[in-house]
């Protein structure tokens, strides 16, 4: 399995895989309605926002990948004294207006989930136990949402910094310090340099890293070692994260299958 493989199966939902390279115009249409009155058209919304929200990380993730290979390109012309790939600043453009549209449709979709959930939180004797199954999925789900985008800015700021090969251990003639030499830079460093180290990047610019910022003060190289771990940690989140969404919804389709047998 390729790095890019990985990386579809590890942050999108199963359908995700067949639909990335299709065009936007084939995104499928939210349904029309501002208001939840029943329980299937409950079921029809929150299945449609899986969809939704994997297109939406799909687009982000082209436009990412861009600007990482761009990146890449820059760092060889540099090493090389080629001269640099001139796609840079409309690439890092095109991913800026990207994280706004991302930002903006999930917001959006976020308030069309939490029409959902008070829907389903209501107490009725009609389809009371149904509503009360679908209400704590789609918690769940919520909840597995807000850690797969965590995890994804994440893993998504981890891959930048390392195309931007700036760490002294990316370096031509480094050598890896072995020891009392490490041990020692790593009491120096104190607990900063831990595998959630990635959770410290870009502190100003994520929610994700709220409480991690420091005035003034540049986040600790992490070794390699460290580096490879954080990413390893990511992706473990981000299975854990995928499966348990992809769970929720196989069973929202079986009720939503129960209902229109009926």
């Amino acid at each position: 399995m390729t790095e890019d493989d990985g990386d579809e199966q590890w942050t999108t939902t199963r359908d995700e895989r067949r639909r990335e390279h299709e065009k936007d115009s084939d995104v499928v249409s939210p349904p029309q309605t501002q208001s939840i009155s029943s329980l299937s058209e409950a079921l029809r919304t929150a299945l449609w926002s899986f969809e939704s929200r994997a297109q939406m990380y799909a687009r982000l993730k082209r436009a990412h990948r861009n600007v990482l290979d761009i990146l890449a390109k820059n760092t060889e012309a540099l090493a090389t004294e080629d001269s640099l790939v001139s796609a840079s600043t409309t690439s890092s453009e095109e991913y800026e207006k990207a994280l706004a549209e991302f930002s903006s449709d999930m917001n959006e979709l976020n308030g069309k989930m939490k029409r959902i959930l008070m829907y389903l939180d209501k107490e009725e004797k009609e389809e009371e136990d149904e509503k009360r199954v679908c209400f704590l999925l789609l918690k769940s789900v919520q909840e597995q949402e807000k850690e797969k985008l965590r995890l994804t800015t994440i893993q998504m700021a981890l891959k930048t910094h390392f195309e931007m090969k700036k760490w002294s251990w990316q370096q031509d003639g480094y050598v890896e310090k072995e020891g009392e030499e490490e041990e020692q830079d790593r009491e120096n460093a104190g607990d900063a340099l831990k595998p959630t180290w990635a959770t410290y990047i870009d502190g100003e610019k994520n929610d994700a890293y709220e409480g991690q910022k420091k005035c003034c003060e540049p986040p600790p190289e992490p070794t390699k070692k460290e580096y490879e771990n954080a990413m390893k940690e990511t992706t473990v989140g981000l299975e854990k994260c995928i499966r348990t969404i992809n769970d929720a919804r196989d069973e929202l389709l079986e009720i939503e299958a129960t209902l229109m047998s009926l």
